[in-house]
């Protein structure tokens, strides 16, 4: 059943004693299994514990991040100019009708999978995970991708190449570098790390749960379907944007707190575990990996607008100030 593959496997679970009864811990039953079996799983309903530094560190990059987001905004660091109709509706390759039909079959294909692994999941667990919720973020992407290429399409794709204050437009290109960056960092973490780990401690049942249908979706398929759109699509990314890598990353951890202190159940990973002396290190080295890997995806698209000979209008910078400056005035 995809139960017993999937909830490791595709979420990169790490905690090798889950499943293990740990002493002077209460256990209470869980949810059935699909054979109708009843079986058991160890929780905590000790407090949880975050160790004080790590309260510091993240009060630092909460506020750190929002300071430069502000300031960002103030001088322009965000340069939404880059943020056009054109950019985000037209394409790279010979007609713009083939970046709708990638962005519909991808669309289609993620959705599908996604609610697979919801209805199979019971009571949403599976949004514990951080796989889950790049690949819940990646799936919106797509959503709005089509969206904009569709609306592209209806307008014979003779599109805008001066930036707008738009949500829509500006959610589809924040999206566009977030599940980029974060579908790198899921894939090589998982196949550089994860797995050969497991597989040099464990015997070859026991990496079963990585070589199945949702994980290799969630773990390969995921950065194939962005990679098709990075050669297609016309965006860039933005230095000053690595700042919603980090608010993406912290909402997680911040949900992940919520869960353990709400459920007494141990992290679900073990690099979040806020009781650790070595919690504060960790929690840094995971904000520096997601920047790096943001620099990363940065690089892939410089390169494919260098090889494909991309060049922005000499005024759009100019062309954005002026009817930001006009509609204020």
């Amino acid at each position: 059943m995809i139960h017993h593959t999937f909830v490791v496997a595709v979420v990169g679970d790490t905690h090798p004693t889950r499943t293990l009864c740990q002493p002077n811990r209460p256990h209470r039953p869980s949810r059935q299994t699909t054979t109708g079996q009843q079986c058991f799983a160890c929780s905590t309903t000790a407090a949880m514990e975050i160790d004080p530094v790590l309260w510091v560190l993240m009060a630092a990059i909460v506020i750190g991040n929002i300071v430069v987001t502000f300031v960002g905004a103030r001088k322009g660091w965000f340069h939404w100019e880059h943020c056009t109709q054109h950019a985000i509706g037209h394409t790279t390759g010979p007609h713009p009708g083939i970046l709708l039909f990638t962005r519909l079959v991808s669309f289609l294909f993620a959705a599908t999978v996604l609610i697979m692994i919801l209805v199979d999941t019971p009571e949403g667990q599976g949004f514990k995970f951080y796989t889950i919720w790049n690949f819940t973020l990646l799936v919106v992407f797509f959503f709005l991708a089509l969206s904009q290429s569709i609306r592209a399409a209806l307008r014979g794709y003779l599109l805008s190449e001066v930036a707008h204050v738009s949500f829509f437009d500006r959610a589809t290109f924040v999206l566009f570098q977030v599940c980029m960056t974060m579908a790198i960092l899921v894939d090589v973490v998982l196949w550089t790390v994860l797995y050969p780990t497991a597989k040099n401690k464990s015997d070859e049942s026991c990496c079963e749960q990585f070589i199945n249908f949702f994980s290799i979706v969630v773990h390969g398929i995921n950065l194939v379907l962005m990679l098709v759109e990075l050669g297609l699509n016309r965006m860039v990314f933005v230095h000053a944007h690595a700042t919603f890598i980090v608010y993406w990353l912290i909402a997680y951890g911040v949900f992940e707190w919520a869960y353990v202190a709400s459920t007494g159940d141990d992290p679900v990973y073990f690099f979040l575990d806020t009781s650790k002396k070595i919690a504060p290190a960790w929690y840094a080295g995971m904000f520096a990996l997601h920047v790096v890997f943001f620099y990363i995806a940065f690089g892939l698209t410089y390169l494919k607008r260098k090889c494909c000979g991309i060049q922005e209008r000499q005024n759009a910078e100019y062309s954005y100030l002026l009817s930001t400056t006009e509609s204020v005035a």
